[in-house]
C-alpha cells in the first residue's frame, strides 16, 4: 500500500514558532518588571514592601532573559516554576497599589497567566491557578471595601475581573480539549484502535527528527497479511475485521515502548522503532511474529515483513527521510511476499 504525503510542517518551522513564542513571553516578563518599577513612583507603600516589589521586578527581568536565551521554561519543571512565580509576583505587586480598588482591576493579569497554564500545565495545575486567582481577586475586593470604596462599585469591578480571568480560561480549555480529542480521532484507525496513516506520519517524522539530533537509530517495518483477501472471501468481512484487530494487538504488544504501530492500509501495518543500539532494533524486528492467530473464530494468518533503517543524509529533511525509509521497507516487504511470505526480511 502506498502512503499519503505527510504534513508539511518542518522542525525548522516549528523551531521558529517556538523562538517567537519564547521572545514574546520574555517581552511580557520584562514589561511586568517595568510595571513593578513604575508603581514605586506613585505609591506610598512601606519601605519593606518596596524592596519586595523591586526584588520581584528584578527577578522578572531575569526570567525574561531566560525565556529569550534558553528553553528551560519549556520543560515541565521550568513552566511550573514560571507559573508559580508569575502568580506570586502579580499578587505582591498588586498588594502595593493604592487605592485597593485599582488592585482589583489589576487581577485581570491572572488571565494571561491562566492562558499559559491551559496549554502547558496539567488540569490540576490549571484548577489550582484559577482558584488562587479568584481568591486573590476576592481578597483585594474585600480590602477595597474595608478601605472605604463603595460596595456596589467594588462588586462590579470584581465581577468584571473574575469574568475576564475565569471565562477565557474555561473557554480556551474546553476548545483546546475538543481540538485534542478531534486530533486523536483523526489520527486513530476506528477498527483497530491504533494509529492510522495520518497518525503514523505525525509520530514517525518527529521520531526521525529527534534521532537526527540524538544519534539514535530508527527502524521502519512494513507488515502485510498474506492472502488476506481469501480470509474475507471464505469467512466474511466480520472475521476479516477480527483478524485485523488481533494482528494490530499482537504487533503493538511486541513493539512495546520502543516505537509505534499504525494501520497504514487495508491489511498493511507500519512499525517505527527507535533505540540507541542498532543491534537491539535488529533483534526486535527479527522477532516480529509472522504467524498469528486471527481470533477465536478466525483462521491463523501469516505476515510478510520488510524492514529498513532511516538514513540521515545531509540536506534531507526528517519528513523526506521518513518517507524514503517507508518506501524502502514497502519494497522489501514485497520482496519477502514474492519469496513465499511468512517471514521478516531486513535490509540495512
Amino acid at each position: 500500500m502506498r502512503g499519503a504525503r505527510p504534513a508539511q510542517s518542518t522542525p525548522r518551522h516549528r523551531s521558529r514558532i517556538e523562538a517567537i513564542s519564547r521572545y514574546t513571553i520574555g517581552a511580557a516578563a520584562a514589561n511586568f518588571a517595568l510595571l513593578a518599577y513604575l508603581t514605586r513612583l506613585y505609591t506610598d507603600s512601606p519601605l519593606w514592601l518596596d524592596v519586595i516589589v523591586v526584588a520581584f521586578g528584578t527577578a522578572s527581568l531575569v526570567t525574561a532573559v531566560v525565556w529569550v536565551v534558553s528553553r528551560w521554561f519549556l520543560t515541565p519543571r521550568g513552566i511550573r516554576a514560571f507559573i508559580v512565580f508569575a502568580d506570586l509576583g502579580t499578587s505582591v505587586v498588586l498588594t502595593s497599589i493604592e487605592p485597593q480598588a485599582d488592585s482589583v482591576i489589576g487581577c485581570a493579569l491572572f488571565g494571561v497567566v491562566g492562558l499559559m497554564a491551559v496549554f502547558f500545565l496539567p488540569r490540576r495545575w490549571l484548577v489550582a491557578h484559577t482558584v488562587f486567582a479568584a481568591a486573590v481577586t476576592v481578597a483585594f475586593a474585600g480590602a477595597a471595601v474595608a478601605d472605604g470604596a463603595g460596595v456596589v462599585y467594588v462588586i462590579v469591578r470584581a465581577d468584571v475581573v473574575l469574568a475576564a480571568v475565569v471565562g477565557p480560561i474555561l473557554t480556551v480549555e474546553l476548545a483546546w480539549r475538543t481540538m485534542r480529542e478531534r486530533a486523536v480521532l483523526a489520527s486513530t484507525d476506528p477498527l483497530t484502535g491504533i494509529r492510522n496513516l495520518r497518525g503514523m506520519w505525525s509520530a514517525m517524522v518527529p521520531m526521525v527528527a529527534r534521532s537526527a539530533r540524538t544519534g539514535e537509530s530508527v527502524a521502519v517495518a512494513v507488515a502485510d497479511i498474506d492472502g488476506f483477501k481469501s480470509v474475507n472471501d471464505m469467512h466474511g468481512h466480520d472475521i476479516g475485521d477480527e483478524v485485523l484487530q488481533h494482528v494490530a494487538s499482537e504487533l503493538t504488544d511486541h513493539i512495546g515502548d520502543l516505537g509505534v504501530v499504525a494501520r497504514s492500509g487495508g491489511e498493511e501495518f507500519t512499525i517505527a522503532l527507535v533505540h540507541p543500539s542498532v543491534d537491539v532494533l535488529c533483534d526486535r524486528v527479527q522477532e516480529i511474529p509472522t504467524r498469528l492467530s486471527g481470533g477465536p473464530q478466525a483462521p491463523t494468518v501469516t505476515l510478510s515483513v520488510g524492514v529498513t533503517f532511516v538514513a540521515h543524509d545531509t540536506g534531507t529533511t526528517p519528513r523526506d527521510a521518513a518517507r524514503a525509509a517507508h518506501r524502502q521497507a514497502d519494497k522489501v516487504m514485497y520482496e519477502q511476499k514474492r519469496s513465499g511470505g511468512n517471514g521478516v526480511r531486513v535490509r540495512r
